[in-house]
């Protein structure tokens, strides 16, 4: 939350407290979410997106991951990356920032 100080300027303000706050103070690290290994399900018409699935404990889940361009992403490809910590970005398509591969099917 930004609340306007004595000198007239805006600061960033901690905002509620227990489980989920969030600390918006410039000196600490934020959270990162569990790196999980993706497998690639299916390449759609999309050509921006893929969909995924990943183990949590004993079930399998699906997502949906922005990967830029899809050409060269096929079925069975692995790959890492960390789930979005948000519940907001978690049900939207996943964004994927990593190295895409260089022919199509190898990594």
């Amino acid at each position: 939350m930004r609340v306007r100080g004595e000198d007239g300027k805006w600061h960033k303000e901690e905002v509620g407290e227990g489980i989920g706050t969030l600390s918006l103070e410039a000196g600490k690290e934020p959270l990162k979410g569990i790196e999980r290994e993706l497998r690639v399900v299916r390449v759609g018409p999309n050509p921006r997106v893929v969909q995924c699935e990943y183990m949590e404990l004993a079930t399998r889940r699906t997502c949906v991951v922005k990967v830029g361009d899809n050409r060269k992403w096929m079925r069975g490809m692995r790959f890492f990356m960390e789930e979005p910590r948000d519940e907001e970005a978690y049900v939207r398509p996943w964004v994927y920032r990593g190295k895409a591969p260089r022919r199509r099917g190898r990594w």
